[in-house]
């Protein structure tokens, strides 16, 4: 079994880790052992080296979060994300754009000011149809196979009412070894629960 971290461990690498954003790397690191003199150096340098490892991204995040939030602090959902991408796609491409008046005719004309920034704007833009467009479909997937195995389990039940509890009984424990994902097939949560 693996020995108690130190006790200023995790204080110490968030200092290292706000000096060093602040002052930069070399300044930040020396205030940092500066300031846990008491630290043996083995042991502080081995705490620098996780202050300098990127942040790791949290766990599996719930379905509704994106990692921006809407005005309201809540989350954004998968649409309301990629919607938020297409305005900003936008945004650039507007910037990219400029307007000519013709001083003969007074006609208006609209140019590219720079093309490699359009050229990116309308890629970030393909790429956030084409996300939107894969998400629907596994959603649309995902309910069909919901609907799929509830008929399935429902006809057998219908045939055979022991058959249908085996069927059940496996589908419970694929669902456990899967970390309780619903049987891990998209099966209906009311037919999960269901007692046969």
């Amino acid at each position: 079994m693996a020995a108690a971290p130190h006790p200023l461990r995790d204080e110490a690498i968030a200092t290292a880790q706000n000096l060093v954003a602040f002052h930069g790397q070399e300044e930040g690191e020396r205030l940092a052992r500066a300031k846990y003199a008491a630290i043996p150096k083995g042991t502080f340098s081995g705490w620098l080296k996780l202050a300098r490892r990127p942040a790791e991204p949290p766990s599996m995040p719930a379905p509704r979060s994106s990692g921006s939030t809407g005005a309201d602090g809540a989350p954004l959902t998968f649409e309301e994300r990629i919607s938020k991408m297409d305005r900003q796609a936008d945004l650039i491409a507007a910037q990219c754009m400029t307007e000519v008046v013709d001083p003969m005719t007074g006609g208006v004309t609209v140019k590219a000011k720079n093309l490699a920034m359009l050229a990116t704007a309308v890629r970030l833009q393909a790429v956030a149809a084409e996300l939107l467009v894969k998400h629907h479909s596994v959603v649309f997937n995902q309910e069909q196979t919901r609907e799929l195995y509830d008929a399935v389990i429902e006809a057998v039940g219908e045939v055979d009412r022991s058959l249908q509890q085996a069927v059940m009984t496996k589908l419970r424990d694929l669902s456990e070894r899967r970390g309780r994902a619903r049987f891990g097939i998209g099966v209906a949560p009311a037919t999960e629960l269901a007692d046969f």
